[in-house]
């Protein structure tokens, strides 16, 4: 049995040079945010808010070397080229960050969250746990 599991990731404000930036929550999993298929624009901003304790890691990453990165609150690490962010703690309200410049755009990046705390919606049964897929399985 699967009930739908609370929302990990909330995109605070997204903007770039060709009007509409491409950042969003992954279609494939919700407890993804990524920056779009295929390589990204020029001059993005995107801000994302953990809703939840989570911890975040890379599933892809490439990004201009220095000048195309990710920055996550509480750190001074300036994730770009192809060191994505990997097992990063993050605390509920906490925030992601992607800056992309004017130019050497490469293929992009998707980050993926796992709540720290096994959670599920209130109306969940007490028996079921969540997985990374937002979705809950029955725990046997």
């Amino acid at each position: 049995m699967e009930a739908a599991c609370p929302q990990v990731w909330e995109i605070v404000s997204t903007t770039s040079s060709q009007g509409q930036s491409s950042c969003h929550l992954d279609a494939n999993n919700p407890w993804c945010v990524t920056e779009g298929d295929g390589y990204y624009s020029t001059n993005e901003r995107c801000l994302f808010r953990t809703l939840l304790p989570a911890v975040v890691s890379a599933t892809s990453f490439t990004t201009e070397s220095y000048f195309d990165y990710i920055r996550i609150q509480g750190s001074n690490v300036r994730y770009s080229g192809s060191n994505g962010p990997s097992n990063v703690v993050m605390s509920a309200g906490n925030t992601m960050s992607w800056y992309s410049d004017y130019s050497g755009q490469r293929g992009g990046w998707t980050i993926c969250a796992t709540p720290a705390v096994p959670v599920c919606s209130a109306r969940t049964p007490l028996n079921q746990i969540c997985r990374g897929l937002g979705a809950c399985d029955t725990n046997h």
